[in-house]
């Protein structure tokens, strides 16, 4: 029973960190920004990377 409910954190936590429409991620070493307008429909997501760095939710201190 622990496993599974670690298995659907797990799962929850992958999901919130997906990209969504209307999200803005901002590379910390140029600046660029980029605005999310449509959904990624993967299981892993896009990777969001600038400079050789992955880019990090402008909204966020924490990145992705």
């Amino acid at each position: 029973m622990r496993r599974k409910n670690l298995d659907q954190q797990e799962s929850e936590e992958s999901t919130r960190s997906l990209p969504k429409s209307g999200d803005v991620f901002r590379c910390e070493s140029c600046g660029m920004e980029l605005e999310i307008i449509a959904d990624c429909g993967c299981d892993e997501g896009p990777r969001l990377e600038c400079c050789g760095q992955p880019m990090s939710r402008a909204d966020d201190a924490g990145g992705i």
